[in-house]
């Protein structure tokens, strides 16, 4: 399995009357940022079997926009375990149950997803790893038993791409 991990872009600092953190919403730049990843993904020939993202408004924005990007024929699924503050445990028994899927995709929060990516790159998941707004990472070999383990093969930004255009 591929696991590919992507933070949700820039989001509005300011929530809306009555709204909570929950509905912050992409911003432009956000949204620009996003799309220069799912360009990146779809140039190098990436296909989905599943997306999961987080419930969070910012998160499914951005997981939308790959997906169409990608002109995937699935959705987005809404992972309750990549709510911020959810158990880790929790969301890794998500990611197994993809299994065979081969590549797949969570959208979601710091310090969550940094906090995954150590735990599967090192042991006692002493690796210190954070992922800017927008930021991919991608985590290749990991195989099909219980310790969800395998090595980090990509880390980029957004900038980086928008450097090299």
């Amino acid at each position: 399995m591929e696991l590919y991990i992507l933070r949700h872009g820039k989001a509005e600092k300011n929530i809306a009357d009555g709204g909570s953190d929950a509905d912050r919403r992409l911003t432009g730049r956000g949204i620009k940022d996003v799309k220069k990843i799912a360009g990146w993904l779809r140039f190098s020939g990436i296909l989905f079997g599943v997306i999961g993202t987080s419930p969070l408004v910012r998160a499914t924005e951005t997981a939308e926009i790959i997906a169409t990007d990608l002109k995937s024929p699935r959705r987005p699924d809404v992972w309750e375990s990549l709510e911020p503050g959810s158990d880790p445990d929790r969301l890794k028994e998500d990611i197994r149950a993809c299994g065979s899927e081969g590549q797949i995709l969570i959208v979601g929060h710091e310090p969550m997803l940094s906090t995954l990516i150590g735990e599967i790159i090192a042991d006692q998941g002493k690796a210190r790893v954070v992922l800017r707004k927008g930021g991919l990472a991608l985590i290749s070999g990991i195989g099909s038993d219980e310790t969800l383990k395998g090595r980090l093969s990509l880390l980029i930004d957004p900038g980086w791409i928008q450097d090299r255009e």
